[in-house]
């Protein structure tokens, strides 16, 4: 395998490539190649850890968006989980509707569609891996923008609920994880040929910026009619953008053809990596989530817990809910639902006519 030491080499032999097919260079032309060379010497640099460069592209895989991080955030802070929820749905959504658009190249199979031309000489030569081939298009990287989007809600989730009296020292310890999680996620993306450095980029600042828009205070009162809108407004997006494509005469399942085509291994062709997949996944999510949304809403309302209050709420069927002796009284909150009026949920000591001086229930 050769390196490319020489840019004006770079860029003579790419004018002579499209020179004699009658065809003008790019800018992305010239991006992609400096992008395959920095890829070539990140697989040098890791050759002797593709195991761990492996691990950590899983890290980042935006399915333990929902399988893992979802879970463990929700079990923490309620509202935080319902954020992370709709933080990675939505990112995922996008970045799907993104890919389609930009119609983003991967570099497995970019360079072996550049070697078709003779012309063209001194083109490293890239290692593939079981996770290389990725059947989606390549701009931008949905690992790198939900990884982003889900880690940053998460984090700064964290700093406001978790250690509202941190010190400045703890607050530089939680970016300077994030930053570490994500830059690890972003350059085992690249060890393993599927993305080039510009794509990891764009979906690492898309993903962010995602999150910095998505609070908490637009996901933790949202009710089933809420809920039922955005499916179909996700829906009818990914269909206007695919009849949209479509009717440029442009074919959506273009990478997937290209995948199969460039593979070093079929069996490394992963069907459930292009749009279509994660579309479904990101709909049913929210779909799934619905009937917890609407009870959620009805028994304990619609303001966000804090980081201790979520692991003491009380929610009792045909019951008085209980006291908390070690919380001052008057700090209670008692919500009724008219269509359920023996069900009640208190978060903290319930005063009133209803109740004793000790905060239990008067029949």
């Amino acid at each position: 395998m050769m390196m490319i030491e020489d840019p004006i080499l770079v860029v003579l032999q790419f004018l002579a490539l499209y020179v004699m097919g009658n065809q003008e260079p790019g800018i992305m032309d010239y991006v992609h190649l400096r992008g395959v060379e920095i890829i070539h010497q990140i697989q040098h640099t890791f050759r002797h850890h593709v195991d761990l460069m492996q691990i950590l592209t899983r890290v980042g895989d935006p399915r333990y968006a929902f399988l893992i991080y979802f879970p463990l955030a929700y079990c923490l802070h309620q509202a935080t989980g319902t954020r992370v929820l709709w933080i990675a749905c939505l990112s995922e959504w996008l970045n799907g509707v993104l890919k389609w658009i930009l119609h983003g190249q991967r570099p497995y199979w970019w360079v072996n569609e550049v070697k078709l031309h003779d012309n063209v000489l001194n083109i490293p030569s890239l290692e593939q891996y079981s996770l290389t081939c990725e059947t989606g298009p390549g701009s931008p990287s949905g690992h790198a923008m939900v990884t982003s989007a889900v880690l940053y809600s998460i984090g700064t989730s964290f700093m406001q609920h978790g250690i509202q009296q941190a010190k400045a020292v703890e607050r530089v310890l939680v970016w300077v994880s994030f930053t570490v999680v994500l830059v690890a996620v972003n350059v085992s993306r690249l060890f393993i040929a599927t993305h080039f450095p510009h794509q990891v980029v764009a979906g690492s600042l898309t993903g962010i910026l995602l999150a910095e828009v998505v609070k908490h205070e637009y996901t933790s009162g949202l009710t089933f009619k809420h809920y039922a809108i955005w499916c179909i407004v996700l829906v009818i997006g990914v269909c206007v953008t695919y009849f949209g494509i479509s009717i440029l005469s442009l074919d959506p399942l273009w990478s997937l053809t290209l995948a199969k085509k460039w593979c070093a291994n079929p069996e490394w062709v992963h069907p459930d990596t292009t749009p279509f997949f994660t579309f479904t996944r990101d709909v049913s999510s929210l779909l799934e989530w619905i009937p917890e949304a609407v009870t959620e809403a009805v028994f304990v309302g619609r303001q966000p817990l804090t980081w201790s209050q979520s692991s003491r709420t009380h929610v009792r069927e045909h019951s008085p809910p209980q006291s908390f002796p070690n919380e001052p009284r008057g700090q209670g909150v008692l919500q009724k639902s008219p269509k359920y009026p023996v069900v009640a949920a208190c978060t903290g000591s319930c005063v009133g006519p209803e109740y004793t001086s000790h905060g239990n229930y008067r029949k």
